[in-house]
């Protein structure tokens, strides 16, 4: 009995486990890139933007001391604001402060257990709703993780059509792939794993009516995401409120209508009154603001299958006034149309990065109404056809749900994707580091704005520009850079304190030496790639 026991509650781990290894597969393509590549040792940042994350961690505690709230850590001024606070990066901080170990391994290691994690929530979640008693559940199950749409063979008819081949592959997926309009792929980012896991738990706690619990998992939302906490704070509040007052179905207390009225006058309070105080902010929000759209080509190609799906399974009135009997499912429908309108709003307002509501945020709903259509048809082609027919079927039904996402990795573990360090850079880092904290302030500037961003994750220095949307004010501070390394002009801001110059060399665009202030020194550190000008007192004060 112990042993059955144990097994079936170990079974569902082990599950979820196998379930996560496409998503390993992408890391490990990432560091065997790096290690077969001496130049370009891997960094564990498969995106560019991972490494903000770990830029902001640092924030907690470089100032000497560990703070519960961070600022811009691409201001270039240590004064910055402490102005946000987010459980994951307060969490990556901890471990960071704890640790001291590399930030890239934080990341990853992050990562995994924050996708383990989600993938056995949402196992639990879909389980509720359906169980796994069934081989056609259990196929369900790896079509909720790892199933698309038919955005890929719209590409590939594409590339046929217009004779440019399987370069058009992706040319429906925004951004080739890398916005995530399914669940699955999004497992391979440890930010949006860590969402997930909150949404799939607030939406589990909400089925089974634990209210008390759910709010906490989408207050969590709200303090990590603008853009999810304010999509699932509107999912809450919507259903709710159709439950209580029209629906009437005793399902919903008051308490969770008010809760959730709360929570989003907080959340706008906070994202829209609070932090655009802070000019910095303000121009880092208007930065942000990108009319990124979905357009009808992307919704065809990523939604069909699931959307088919659920209207087959509410294609007659009587079918769909029982599926929306459950208040389960009318969490789901709400879920769905919110989200849909969300990531359509330019249509009513101004476009602020529509795609941020998508993240399978639209397609998940709509697999959980159409999973029991795609059950009954597995379980029929099992009770009608021939066993190998059957099996036949099955198969090709799972490699065509799946196909999108079987593809996009299939490319993508055969290129070297993300962030790589040079040993030029690291050895740069590494100078950098041992220069032991000033009172004064000290600014970098860099003609190499990827090494300014990974100095802001690698060192406690600042820099006048590192990342492109995140740097306040990142379009006026990219050309006084130019400015300065096209012919020495310097910026009044610069006056206050110590700069510290990193040349890169460039021999395929060949620039000035920056002709540096009277004070500035000789060359202060030199290798392969780049050169460092320091001024004197700098150099004086705080040699290694």
């Amino acid at each position: 009995m112990g042993k059955t026991k144990f097994s079936s509650t170990l079974k569902p781990w082990v599950i979820s486990l196998l379930l996560l290894s496409p998503a390993a597969g992408l890391y490990i393509s990432h560091f065997s890139f790096g290690a077969v590549d001496p130049n370009k040792p891997a960094t564990g940042f498969i995106q560019y933007d991972m490494a903000y994350y770990m830029a902001n961690a640092r924030e907690h505690s470089d100032s000497g001391d560990f703070t519960l709230t961070y600022g811009n850590p691409f201001s270039a001024f240590s004064q910055t604001p402490k102005i946000y606070f987010q459980p994951l990066i307060l969490i990556l901080g901890v471990i960071w402060f704890i640790t001291k170990a590399d930030p890239g391994l934080i990341f990853v290691t992050f990562g995994f257990f924050a996708a383990f994690f989600c993938v056995r929530v949402s196992l639990t979640l879909y389980r509720e709703l359906f169980g796994l008693d069934s081989t056609s559940k259990i196929i369900g199950l790896i079509c909720f993780v790892w199933g698309g749409g038919i955005l890929c063979v719209l590409g590939g008819s594409y590339g046929v059509i217009t004779g440019k081949g399987i370069q058009t592959l992706f040319r429906f997926d925004p951004f080739d792939g890398w916005w995530f309009l399914n669940y699955g792929r999004n497992l391979i980012y440890p930010t949006e794993a860590f969402y997930h896991l909150i949404v799939f738990g607030g939406v589990l706690f909400l089925f089974k009516r634990r209210f008390a619990w759910a709010f906490a998992m989408f207050l969590c939302l709200s303090m990590s995401h603008p853009f999810t906490g304010l999509q699932f704070i509107l999912v809450v509040l919507t259903w709710s409120c159709l439950e209580r007052f029209y629906f009437k179905s005793g399902y919903i207390t008051a308490n969770v209508v008010c809760l959730s009225g709360i929570l989003l006058l907080a959340h706008l309070s906070y994202y829209l009154l609070f932090l655009p105080v802070s000019q910095e902010h303000a121009s880092v929000m208007s930065q942000w603001s990108l009319p990124w759209t979905l357009r009808v080509e992307n919704m065809n190609g990523a939604y069909l299958l699931v959307g088919g799906l659920a209207l087959w399974r509410i294609r007659r009135p009587c079918l769909a006034a029982e599926v929306f009997s459950s208040p389960q499912n009318r969490l789901l429908l709400v879920w769905f149309l919110v989200s849909l309108l969300l990531a359509n709003h330019e249509f009513a307002f101004d476009p602020v990065q529509p795609l941020h509501f998508t993240r399978g945020y639209v397609w998940i709903p709509l697999f959980l109404l159409g999973a029991p259509s795609l059950i009954s048809l597995l379980d029929y082609l099992t009770s009608n056809l021939k066993s190998d027919h059957a099996r036949y079927a099955t198969i090709l039904i799972l490699l065509f749900f799946n196909a999108d996402n079987a593809i996009w990795f299939t490319f993508q573990v055969h290129k070297p994707t993300g962030i790589y360090l040079r040993p030029d850079s690291q050895e740069l880092l590494t100078w950098l580091r041992r220069w032991p904290r000033l009172e004064q302030e000290s600014v970098l500037i860099s003609n190499d704005a990827e090494f300014s961003y990974m100095a802001m994750v690698y060192t406690p220095m600042r820099s006048w520009y590192s990342h492109w949307s995140c740097t306040p004010f990142a379009k006026d501070r990219a050309g006084d850079i130019e400015l300065f390394f096209k012919d020495g002009r310097e910026f009044p801001l610069w006056a206050y304190g110590d700069l510290v110059i990193v040349k890169k060399r460039m021999p395929e665009k060949p620039t000035r030496s920056p002709p540096p202030r009277a004070e500035l020194s000789d060359d202060a550190f030199e290798n392969g790639d780049f050169r460092v000008f320091m001024t004197p007192a700098r150099r004086q004060m705080k040699q290694p």
